[in-house]
């Protein structure tokens, strides 16, 4: 039998974000867009030449005309390394459109058809890309959030900006800042909270026991300097708040900027939920963190 909190996720999974309206935050209100706005949606851009459908992008920007060159947030989905589609989160897009910020929703490779570290480099080349043929906002002011899987990806770019710089991002393109949410940062530490992982999609990804370290970002230095929000809510069924906490000790002994939230008994894939919703305490923390300057 499929354990209750498995059949959750993979529940989760299949579920379309519901889509959220709305959008009166700080830099918005500053371009005169206090209300809905009509948003633009360009579909499965292809950053790889010869690529497939996991090496493309969605982006959602708002139509109106800002006197001010308005921010990038790319979204990485979760999904354990071998699930998720950048589609299931449309409504997140739009959310952030609307509010004035013109998002990316990233694919990358899935295993087990490919392993780490394929999952970090496509994510690497969709900033490349974004940061080389920027239409619409501001290539040096440019911001990746992440959940789950996806955090992981957010916290190795951090350890590994080389990666971004291969892919053609200059310094001043990197990456202001990230957002983690519901993270998974100590890949050895989760197998010792949650055991079954290691055979579900652990091994999957990343292979066995000593390649682990290597591809955990709480064990790695971090090279990149940028700022972190740092999301875990106590509700999480999935990953244990340990993660994110050492995590969070890691980037302060790094001398990074950092802060962060507890959304209280919210589940695993209900706080990404949150992020449909221009309504949410979370969703105006992301907004006030791309926008501060």
């Amino acid at each position: 039998m499929i354990p209750c909190r498995y059949l959750i996720w993979i529940v989760s999974l299949l579920t379309t974000l519901a889509c959220g309206k709305g959008g009166d935050q700080p830099e918005a209100m500053a371009m005169g867009q206090s209300q809905q706005l009509d948003v633009s949606v360009r579909k499965d851009i292809a950053y790889v030449e010869n690529g497939g459908p996991d090496q493309t992008y969605d982006i959602y920007a708002p139509t109106a005309n800002p006197t001010v060159s308005p921010p990038l947030l790319v979204f990485v989905h979760g999904g354990a390394w071998q699930s998720g589609d950048k589609r299931d989160y449309a409504a997140l897009g739009n959310a952030f459109a609307n509010a004035g910020i013109v998002s990316a929703v990233v694919n990358y490779r899935l295993s087990p058809t490919v392993q780490h570290p394929a999952h970090v480099e496509d994510v690497a080349l969709a900033l490349g890309h974004l940061a080389k043929y920027a239409q619409g906002y501001d290539p040096k002011r440019i911001f990746v959030m992440g959940h789950s899987a996806g955090a992981h990806v957010c916290g190795l770019l951090a350890a590994m900006p080389k990666l971004l710089e291969k892919a053609g991002m200059t310094k001043d393109q990197l990456p202001k800042g990230f957002i983690g949410l519901e993270g998974i940062y100590d890949i050895q530490n989760l197998i010792k909270v949650w055991p079954t992982y290691r055979n579900w999609f652990i091994e999957k990804a990343f292979g066995k026991d000593d390649k682990w370290a290597a591809a955990s970002p709480t064990r790695l230095p971090i090279e990149l300097k940028s700022r972190w929000l740092l999301v875990h809510a106590k509700g999480d069924e999935l990953v244990d708040m340990a993660q994110t906490k050492d995590f969070m000790n890691h980037l302060s002994k790094a001398g990074v900027e950092l802060d962060s939230h507890d959304p209280g008994q919210l589940s695993h894939d209900g706080v990404v939920r949150a992020y449909s919703d221009p309504k949410s305490d979370l969703f105006k923390k992301a907004v006030a963190f791309v926008t501060f300057k």
